[in-house]
């Protein structure tokens, strides 16, 4: 019966975990699928790392997570060969590495003239084509549905969180053929890698209580931090809270009559003024500035918890 429901929830219902699928991962699976998905992103020009509960230390689950950006290589890696199917039915190969190098020559280009497409915002083809060539690559190896909804998946947290681009596939278990494994692969730009890799390591509940810490700490005359937060280096933003309003500034303060607060997510830190359910971005912290997780600790005057402490 038709129910309405879109193709990618369909596809979802289709490769939902039971039967075999429902059998949690042992560590052999867990570790084959994991070289496969960092072998093939290597080759489409893509860092990868693990996220959610395995890089907890968590073991056992029915899924994997993975946090993707793009390197140096992406504009020079060598293509996979094409799937057999395709050099059989004489179709041309869906291969990427002319329109990752086109990706690239633009971003180049504009570099050249004084402008910086990449160092906000996702550089959305060159991100399509290593992604489409990582699927080209994995598709080789094992069946691969893809159940996204339609266009390119977004995670929405916050107003400006299309900067994470996420698509879900599902994967013939390498381990064991009877059985199928759902893979989010969640892709961010190179300036937002830390504030990703923390937000998407969770669990959601520890995620939560840091977005909460980060949203009051400031009252109570910051008697909770133990000092105040004082921004480092970034931009006040324009009235719709997008531009950034040149030149930078150090030392950037909350104006509590103006009901500002820090804000924290996967995509950076920011300050934001108005109440919870109706508020704007007014002050962008440099992002690019944060090269792990422990920076953003230290940034809000938090002791780093490794990983496998966030099990709250």
């Amino acid at each position: 019966a038709d129910l309405g429901l879109g193709e990618h929830r369909v596809a979802a219902l289709r490769y939902a975990p039971v039967g075999a699928s429902a059998v949690p991962m042992d560590a052999l699976e867990t570790e084959a699928i994991i070289r496969m998905i960092t072998d093939a992103a290597t080759s489409a020009g893509l860092r990868a790392e693990t996220v959610g509960s395995i890089r907890r230390g968590k073991t056992g689950g029915h899924d994997l997570d993975f946090l993707l950006t793009t390197t140096d290589a992406a504009a020079t890696t060598t293509p996979p060969p094409p799937p057999k199917e395709e050099e059989a039915e004489g179709r041309r190969p869906t291969g990427t590495t002319d329109r990752r190098a086109a990706a690239r020559s633009t971003i180049v280009g504009a570099r050249s003239k004084g402008d910086d497409p990449v160092a906000n915002e996702v550089p959305r083809d060159l991100f399509y084509a290593c992604y489409d060539e990582l699927v080209q690559t994995v598709r080789t190896k094992v069946v691969v549905t893809e159940i996204t909804g339609a266009g390119h998946g977004k995670v929405s947290t916050t107003s400006r969180d299309d900067r994470l681009i996420v698509r879900r596939v599902v994967i013939q278990s390498p381990t064991r053929p009877d059985a199928v494994r759902h893979v989010d692969l969640v892709l961010t730009p190179p300036s937002l890698w830390a504030h990703a890799l923390l937000g998407w390591s969770g669990t959601r509940h520890f995620v939560r209580q840091l977005c909460d810490y980060v949203a009051h700490v400031h009252e109570g005359r910051w008697a909770t931090a133990g000092k105040e937060i004082v921004g480092q280096r970034g931009w006040d933003l324009d009235t719709a809270g997008n531009a950034r309003v040149e030149p930078a500034v150090s030392g950037r303060r909350l104006d509590l009559d103006k009901k500002e607060r820090w804000h924290w997510s996967s995509i950076g830190v920011f300050i934001v003024a108005g109440t919870s359910k109706d508020f704007r971005f007014v002050y962008e912290e440099d992002n690019a500035g944060f090269p792990d997780e422990q920076s953003i600790f230290r940034f809000f005057n938090l002791e780093y918890r490794p990983p496998h402490e966030r099990c709250c």
